[in-house]
């Protein structure tokens, strides 16, 4: 009998074995990854449930070193992170100041949170964190790093502040991956609430169960390390598609690619998962649409937020003619220009220095740091806010199109250096500061210049020059024009056009000649006045030639002090031309414009 007893815990150990092995068979997902509750605690213990927390004395003041050069005076297991009152992190006294009555309202203390998050089904999950005073969350790698940085986190609510949450989206594949929290109060509140959500997978809005939690830590895994488009901007014309270059990576395997914020974007944006090639269909609205992309392999994802970015730019409006800066076709918005460092309110940075990248934006309407799309190229990013893009210029250029004369008022809002101008001031090879029409210059928080001005109905070069050295970027450029019945508002991308007339190059006399020559309007369609001030009167001949050379106008002119010349060519093909003063006296020039 005892024999028999023997053979039936052998047994029964075996059969418990090859059970748990199932078990943990039954629940690994196709990449290999294990999504059972495996691997020892930080404190060597095997897993179980939970997080591992550790309870500290202090504050930590956003210093994450905090957690690995002080003694925790608690160590618990924590089944969630779901803290929202005063009252609902337990008894811990022995490590936090009280105040209020009891522990029912603990302060100046820290806590550390480490294990896994289990994910059962692959896709892209947003995660809503919630807290008071500083709290951060790595997931994957960068929470087994011993020396976790606020600019590696995936979730960063640092800073001493009321109850207030951050969200991120993010792709994960199916398994364990690592997490740690970093969590302080100094006073007053301590609120600590961790939700998710992935519709796809019918998880809507909500804490993340215990159900999902593991104490254990997994292994660092070979993830994906790199992934750069270059470009990384695509500009297309609305009703058209468009597809990106393929994009080089670093993987140890063999990479696939995924949309991982696909929920916010248009359908009709979409990516090649074995190439990464991002397209955009005809379908898709004007608009910025800024692609993060994911990367996955054998071992797990990583998404790379802001690695591509479409503007799909409208069709150019009517009266928007021309050609960009760049020699291509009109279309809506302005011309933009971006550039690496800030420009110190000196215009010629513009001329002297070559932009990272050209992009056409729709509007000038940049009311958040993390609302300028992928400036990595071209801006630092501190380590305590990496979607807070510094130390970059812009300069965007085109033409604003008044449907109706009379008076407007321009607004021009921004933190740092801002300048706008108008007309011909906008056009000239070196613009002058002195001659911008809004200033709003120097380094300096959110504030907003107007101006007003009348303009005549038709299209009116803009220029406009901005820098951000530190802290916010702020950038919106709104109108009003009461005899118009345009209310206070950002303007509009339809009243933008990406042409801009020719530079206005200094010319007026050769042979000493102080003739005065000029034309009114420029640009014209063909019919202008010419205004002429001779210093010695003298009579001759007036040309207008085109950029080929080609004599298309030539008129004879008296010798007289000041006279106007009425010209009407209407069939003027649209181009440059060159108006030549001849007298006996010398040869005064002025170009001139046809739309």
């Amino acid at each position: 009998m005892k024999k028999l007893s023997t053979l039936s815990r052998t047994y029964f150990r075996t059969i418990t074995f090859l059970v748990v092995v199932l078990s943990v068979l039954s629940v690994s997902n196709a990449l290999g990854q294990s999504t059972a509750c495996v691997g020892l605690d930080p404190a060597g213990n095997p897993a179980t449930s939970g997080l591992y927390a550790e309870y500290y004395t202090g504050y930590f003041q956003d210093n994450q070193r905090f957690f690995s050069t002080t003694q925790p005076g608690l160590a618990r297991v924590d089944g969630q992170v779901n803290f929202p009152s005063i009252t609902s992190f337990g008894d811990i006294m022995s490590i936090a100041g009280v105040a209020g009555s009891g522990y029912n309202n603990p302060d100046m203390f820290s806590v550390r949170q480490r294990g896994s998050l289990r994910i059962n089904t692959a896709g892209t999950y947003t995660f809503y964190f919630t807290t008071d005073d500083a709290a951060y969350l790595w997931l994957d790698n960068a929470a087994a790093n011993p020396n976790p940085t606020a600019g590696s986190s995936l979730l960063n609510n640092g800073g001493i502040h009321i109850i207030q949450t951050v969200q991120k989206a993010v792709y994960l594949t199916a398994g364990l991956h690592n997490l740690l929290i970093h969590y302080g109060d100094s006073t007053i509140e301590n609120v600590l609430i961790l939700e998710y959500e992935n519709r796809s997978a019918g998880i809507t809005r909500q804490v993340v169960p215990a159900s999902q939690f593991c104490t254990g830590t997994q292994p660092i895994r070979n993830l994906p390390s790199a992934l750069n488009y270059t470009p990384a901007i695509q500009t297309v014309p609305a009703g058209t598609t468009a597809t990106s270059v393929v994009p080089t990576v670093t993987s140890a395997t063999t990479p696939r690619y995924v949309v991982a914020n696909a929920s916010s974007l248009p359908s009709g944006l979409t990516i090649d998962p074995n190439t990464g090639q991002l397209s955009v269909s005809a379908a898709v609205e004007v608009g910025t649409y800024v692609v993060n992309v994911a990367v996955t392999n054998a071992e797990g994802a990583v998404t790379f937020d802001g690695a591509y970015t479409f503007i799909v730019a409208a069709a150019a409006p009517n009266a928007c003619a021309g050609t960009r800066p760049d020699g291509g076709p009109a279309t809506g918005g302005l011309f933009a220009e971006y550039y690496a460092g800030y420009f110190n309110d000196d215009p010629a940075f513009f001329t002297a220095k070559t932009p990272s990248f050209n992009r056409l934006d729709t509007q000038l309407n940049f009311t958040t740091d993390n609302g300028w799309g992928n400036l990595a190229t071209v801006a630092t990013f501190p380590a305590s806010n990496p979607a807070n893009p510094d130390a970059f210029s812009a300069r965007y250029r085109g033409r604003i199109l008044v449907e109706k004369a009379g008076k407007y008022t321009f607004y021009l809002t921004a933190d740092d250096g801002a300048r706008l101008w108008l007309d011909d001031a906008a056009v000239q090879a070196s613009v002058s500061n002195k001659n911008a029409f809004i200033d709003n210059g120097g380094q300096h928080p959110v504030k907003m210049v107007s101006a007003t001005v009348t303009l005549a109905a038709g299209p009116h070069d803009l220029l406009l020059h901005y820098g951000d050295a530190t802290s916010d970027n702020r950038l919106i450029l709104e109108y009003s024009s009461t005899d118009a019945g345009i209310e206070r508002q950002v303007i509009p991308a339809s009243a933008f056009c990406s042409s801009v007339s020719p530079t206005r190059q200094p010319v007026v006399p050769i042979k000493g000649s102080k003739d005065l020559l000029t034309v009114s309007p420029n640009p014209n369609s063909g019919k202008f006045i010419v205004h002429i001030e001779q210093n010695q009167p003298a009579s001759g001949q007036l040309h207008l030639i085109d950029v080929s050379g080609r004599l298309c106008f030539k008129l004879d002119v008296e010798g007289a002090a000041k006279q106007e010349v009425n010209v009407s060519l209407p069939d003027l093909p649209v181009g440059m031309y060159l108006l030549r003063l001849i007298t006996a006296d010398g040869t005064s020039m002025f170009k001139v414009s046809v739309q």
